[in-house]
């Protein structure tokens, strides 16, 4: 079981390290879009908050795989 929790704590770190990065990318394209009307802004907005759902949904997956093993 120990594995199990090793593998699972490295999958948490490696998200909440993307979550983190997508927040960071999240918040200056909502700087470029509402503050600087920059075309960029709006498109970076999205696609960080898509990447940071994306990296929850594939901790939850992998973790939910690894428990029916």
């Amino acid at each position: 079981m120990t594995g199990a929790l090793e593998i699972n704590k490295k999958r948490m770190g490696l998200m909440i390290g993307l979550v983190g990065a997508a927040m960071i990318v999240a918040v200056a394209g909502a700087y470029g879009a509402f503050v600087l009307q920059a075309p960029w802004g709006l498109p970076a907005f999205v696609i960080a908050i898509a990447a940071g759902f994306a990296a929850q949904f594939w901790f939850i997956a992998a973790v939910m795989k690894r428990g029916r093993s």
